[in-house]
């Protein structure tokens, strides 16, 4: 029995985004794309978009109670939904793939939760490990 059903998801707009009053949400996205501004700068990769979307897919396979949702039309918007270990509350973790150059590209990632007015600093733990994971699959 699910006790927390998924709310609805809508693609995420990271230009025009408005983010909550309440602490639980994470923001990672380069300078300039998001008038709310974030919690960290995206990192740069020396890869093309399509190898770290690829090293993304491969590191979210080996993580916990998480799904993937319908990615956008062009597929380089991906969001899935973890639920916490012992409740199973659902966070939603919208990402998007961003070309800079042929040889380099960047991302966007937003984490919130979808219960509770805070996280206790879920979302930016979990950004955070995941981002880790994906520079040390890139090298």
């Amino acid at each position: 029995m699910d006790l927390f059903k998924l709310k609805p998801i809508t693609p995420i707009e990271f230009a025009t985004l408005v983010r909550p009053g309440s602490p639980n949400t994470y923001l990672v996205c380069p300078t300039g794309l998001s008038d709310c501004g974030p919690d960290k700068t995206s990192p740069i990769f020396e890869q093309a978009r399509d190898t770290v979307l690829s090293a993304w897919l491969e590191m979210i396979e080996r993580q916990p109670r998480t799904i993937e949702t319908d990615p956008s039309t062009d597929g380089y918007q991906r969001t899935f939904v973890q639920r916490t270990r012992l409740l199973g509350f659902p966070d939603v973790i919208t990402v998007q793939f961003i070309s800079i150059s042929p040889e380099s590209s960047t991302l966007a990632i937003y984490s919130r939760s979808q219960y509770g007015h805070s996280d206790l600093g879920a979302n930016k733990k979990r950004v955070m490990a995941w981002l880790s994971d994906l520079e040390n699959r890139l090298g």
